[in-house]
């Protein structure tokens, strides 16, 4: 009876991960225009700084090379700061940037009232003494990695409301960053594929823009006060359209943070992050939750199960596997983060690890910290 049902189960597994390998496969190859870049119209980028002495002089500086400027060469935008109550010396860096730095605006979070505590007050106020429509957002512990950010991505932001980029991470020589560069990657595998076939389910707070129209519309919901944190992941899930949304996947428009340092650290970012999952939309929820079960699943009808299938599944359960590395590396190819087939193996396999570990934090809890 249990040789019969097992190669059941695993064929059940394996048609709804072939049907996810299609889905990603042709999300992949689907074309999308892409405008001429125009730098006419301004911005204001924000960055919401809490305890970044160490970091912000970096993102200053980052910020003066970006090649949006107008026929004068003057820059095309301005810059707003707005320090969420820090308690080192990120304030005094700040006020001896001012003088040489013209287009640099700088708040105390603190001096304002507001119904909203943690980013989502620090970003309110950027957003509410902004004095352009369209808005980038960075934090304060980013740099750009080029100096065409600002240009790409307001370039995206001229035909949508709603925009967000990959937010990557430096590369160290350690375990733990090996293992944070794969996530954020994978993570952007997913949300910029599926963008392109009118699924949108998330932003990067680290690397996002938007018209402010559409931001104060989406903090008079109540879902905005929920949490402290989450403006990206809520905004989108508030606010964005398939007309309205997009993802920029140009190399030159990510951002680069330094990674957590530690596996403590690397869990307590990824509790308060996935903990807005629980937000998503139900058609949203049930399209990555099934894939996510099926491919822990998938493991364990390849590792255990498939002694009781016949050579038939058996080749059609790696099959599958080389299918989606082969996805996930052209992906990689084409944006630029092209990684070794082992550390693609490895991370594949502790994603399905990864899932059964911070499931309790996308359905179950909050987090109240949007910085530790």
């Amino acid at each position: 009876m249990l040789t019969q049902i097992i190669p059941l189960f695993v064929i059940a597994i394996l048609i709804i991960q072939w049907a996810y390998e299609l889905l990603l496969y042709l999300a992949f190859h689907k074309k999308e225009k892409i405008a001429k870049i125009n730098n006419t119209e301004p911005i204001s980028i924000i960055s919401c700084a809490k305890n970044e002495a160490q970091n912000i002089a970096a993102l200053l500086q980052a910020l003066q090379t970006q090649s949006y400027s107008t026929a004068d060469h003057a820059l095309n935008f301005e810059v707003l700061v707005i320090d969420d109550g820090s308690t080192d010396a990120t304030w005094s860096i700040l006020e001896n940037a001012t003088p040489h730095f013209p287009q640099l605006r700088i708040f105390k979070s603190e001096a304002f009232e507001s119904t909203f505590k943690g980013k989502k007050k620090a970003l309110e106020i950027g957003v509410t003494q902004a004095k352009h429509d369209a808005i980038l957002c960075i934090d304060a512990d980013c740099i750009p990695t080029s100096k065409h950010w600002v240009s790409i991505m307001a370039n995206a932001l001229k035909n949508k409301e709603l925009i967000t980029g990959f937010g990557a991470y430096q590369k160290e020589k350690n375990w733990i960053n090996t293992l944070v560069q794969w996530e954020t990657m994978h993570t952007f595998f997913w949300y910029q594929l599926l963008s392109k076939i009118g699924i949108y389910y998330m932003a990067v707070g680290r690397n996002m823009g938007f018209r402010k129209a559409l931001f104060l519309k989406a903090n008079q919901h109540p879902l905005w006060q929920q949490v402290p944190y989450g403006d990206d992941d809520l905004l989108v899930r508030i606010a964005a359209t398939s007309q309205n949304y997009a993802v920029v996947r140009s190399p030159h428009s990510y951002t680069l943070s330094k990674a957590p340092e530690s596996f403590q650290q690397w869990m307590q970012q990824k509790k308060r992050h996935l903990s807005t999952g629980k937000y998503y939309h139900k058609k949203v929820q049930i399209l990555l939750g099934t894939y996510a079960l099926t491919q822990g699943l998938w493991w364990i009808c390849l590792l255990f199960l498939s002694v009781f299938c016949s050579p038939l599944i058996l080749c059609l359960l790696v099959a599958r596997l080389v299918a989606h590395l082969f996805i996930l590396s052209a992906f990689q190819k084409q944006q630029g983060l092209s990684s070794s087939l082992f550390k693609n193996l490895l991370g594949e396999f502790l994603w399905a690890i990864y899932n059964c570990i911070f499931a309790p934090y996308i359905f179950f809890k909050n987090y109240q910290s949007w910085k530790s």
